[in-house]
């Protein structure tokens, strides 16, 4: 148990209960911030003790709808390829909108509109980690795959060629991709996986048409 006595840029002294025991270890707490938050950073201790604590959690900022959206609901939060996790969206959402009876062309509005949202939305995601285009914020991955499909139609076959040529052009990210990259706020974040599931959807017409 971690009972911080004083808190600021300088050494303090921590407080472990262990059983009956009551060890006193030296450890550094730096005030650090980050957008729209104030947080407490832990340092590590030179003797290479790592000491975890709760206090990262207690000033962090609220996760606003927004957010949430762009986080794809969570997905985002994957410990483990998050922009894969979140791209999973992706095959879902175009079932969803064949099952609508929107596809092929039909699929034009709907990234466009996709689009538009998409931009205050990872905005937003980018200014809540303080970085451009952080790999939590996935909406850009979900918004832009419907794009992969509007010339071949989404099958059992298709859907896994699709989702895997959309995530090597959007990790190898080819010319110009890196370019759009460079716009600003979700513009950027919203260009680069819209080109992407572009190349994406010109190699899975080539596939399609060659070998199946």
């Amino acid at each position: 148990m971690l009972a911080p006595i004083k808190c600021g840029l300088h050494v303090i002294n921590i407080s472990l209960v262990n059983l009956s025991r009551i060890i006193t270890v030296p450890t550094l707490f730096c005030y650090g911030t980050q957008p729209g938050t104030q947080r407490w950073v832990q340092a590590r201790h030179p003797t290479g003790i790592s000491l975890m604590n709760e206090t990262d959690k207690i000033n962090q900022p609220r996760r606003g709808i927004k957010v949430w959206l762009a986080l794809g609901l969570g997905a985002g939060d994957s410990p483990f390829a998050p922009g894969t996790v979140g791209s999973l969206w992706g095959p879902v959402l175009v079932w969803g909108l064949a099952s609508a009876g929107v596809e092929s062309l039909w699929l034009l509005p709907v990234l466009v509109i996709l689009f538009l949202i998409g931009v205050p939305l990872c905005d937003a995601g980018s200014k809540y980690f303080g970085k451009k285009d952080p790999g939590a914020v996935v909406f850009d991955e979900i918004a832009a795959y419907p794009l992969v499909h509007l010339l071949v139609p989404l099958d059992w076959t298709t859907v896994w060629i699709g989702f895997i040529l959309f995530r090597i052009f959007d990790i190898l990210k080819p010319w110009p991709i890196k370019k759009f990259e460079e716009l600003p706020g979700g513009w950027g974040v919203m260009a680069d996986d819209t080109i992407a599931a572009l190349y994406a959807m010109l190699a899975l017409k080539l596939i399609a048409t060659y070998l199946f």
